[in-house]
């Protein structure tokens, strides 16, 4: 079989790439994916946060990413702290806005794609 075994639905996961940041930031490295799940994916400073960064430009609870409704979801919290998608910053107000694959999304001094299909395999 050409390209090998084709991947089922429950095999692709999506969730955030880590592109490249502004400075060093602890605990991320470029290339690393974090696995969105069944909950969602949060950012932020807090010790519960899936994607937990520590450094400037980063809040405490950053960002939610979640799924509704076949789409996806950045929610802002409303900390103030910058959340772009494809460089437009999102306002507390806008929340949620939707997020599609390939997609840029920019925490803070972070910039991740946001991949609505990831192999397991790849992990």
């Amino acid at each position: 079989m050409l390209g090998g075994p084709k991947k089922a639905h429950s095999e692709l996961r999506p969730g955030l790439l880590v592109l490249e940041t502004d400075h060093p930031v602890e605990g991320l490295a470029v290339g690393r994916f974090y696995a969105m799940s069944p909950e969602g994916l949060t950012v932020g400073r807090a010790a519960d946060s899936l994607i937990m960064v520590r450094g400037p430009g980063i809040g405490y609870r950053h960002l939610q990413l979640e799924q509704r409704d076949g789409r996806f979801l950045v929610i802002p919290t409303g900390t103030g702290a910058l959340v772009a998608i494809d460089g437009k910053t999102l306002r507390s107000r806008d929340h949620p806005v939707a997020i599609e694959d390939g997609q840029i999304l920019q925490v803070g001094p972070i910039r991740f794609l946001f991949v609505e299909r990831y192999p397991d395999a790849w992990l």
